[in-house]
């Protein structure tokens, strides 16, 4: 999903679960996705990491904005319908 020079996003999907996992080793600059390619809708759990993830303006044309902390680790969860 994306690969900065401090960062990297990934999906990790099964059947019945979405994961977005995020691991920077260094702060850097919040990264924005596009939230349709991500299926992730309203608030996803945080599985790991105590940052909250929101869906800005719809799943389909809206946006989220991962965080700039590091080194971190970060995952977040949403059910696949």
């Amino acid at each position: 999903m994306h690969r900065g020079t401090d960062t990297l996003v990934y999906l990790r999907e099964t059947a019945s679960e979405r994961l977005l996992v995020q691991v920077s080793r260094a702060a850097h600059p919040a990264v924005a996705l596009p939230a349709g390619p991500l299926g992730l809708e309203g608030e996803p759990l945080a599985l790991l990491g105590e940052v909250g993830l929101r869906v800005a303006g719809g799943s389909v044309g809206g946006s989220v904005a991962l965080p700039g902390d590091g080194p971190a680790a970060h995952v977040w969860a949403s059910s696949q319908s």
